[in-house]
């Protein structure tokens, strides 16, 4: 990885109003293969379609339909599970989801939704993720008036400058 200028906040897609129910843990689901247009989904994760073509729409409408969906791989993780703040049922700390990469995640929660540290300015965080995790964490602690969540129900859009933390 290299530094990059980091801080930026997520982009909002908009409200998808899901419930889910069952209790499930899909990691890294391949749902949609590099080349292929559609995806195929396990039954039981069908009840999230609607985010699936929310992120379809989100490529489409930045006219890069071919470079962020036709030519991507594309997974799903679906975690539902008992959760509270002691046990956030994701990796604790702040950090940025494929530091270094030009990934982009897309994330969605019923309650309990993520931290964001969202800078007025950016700031380069060194190249050693730990380093930079703690720099991270060090700065959060100390300008805790730029954390920020999003209403429940939100899909949101991170790429790699996204500060965050469950």
């Amino acid at each position: 990885p290299v530094a990059k200028l980091c801080g930026a906040p997520p982009r909002v897609i908009g409200h998808i109003d899901l419930s889910p129910v069952e209790m499930m843990s899909w990691l890294y689901c391949p749902v949609k293969l590099r080349g292929a247009e559609d995806c195929v989904v396990p039954s039981n994760l069908k009840q999230f379609s609607p985010i699936l073509r929310a992120v379809y729409m989100d490529a489409w409408n930045d006219g890069e339909w071919r470079t962020r969906w036709l030519d991507k791989y594309i997974y799903l993780t679906v975690k539902t599970r008992f959760v509270t703040p002691e046990n956030p049922g994701n990796r604790p700390g702040w950090h940025c989801d494929g530091y270094g990469s030009d990934d982009l995640n897309y994330i969605w929660s019923s309650r309990n939704p993520t931290l964001f540290w969202e800078l007025p300015c950016r700031i380069y965080l060194p190249e050693d993720h730990e380093r930079s995790m703690q720099l991270m964490c060090g700065l959060a602690e100390e300008y805790p008036h730029l954390i920020r969540t999003y209403p429940d129900k939100t899909l949101l859009r991170l790429d790699e400058t996204v500060i965050h933390n469950v």
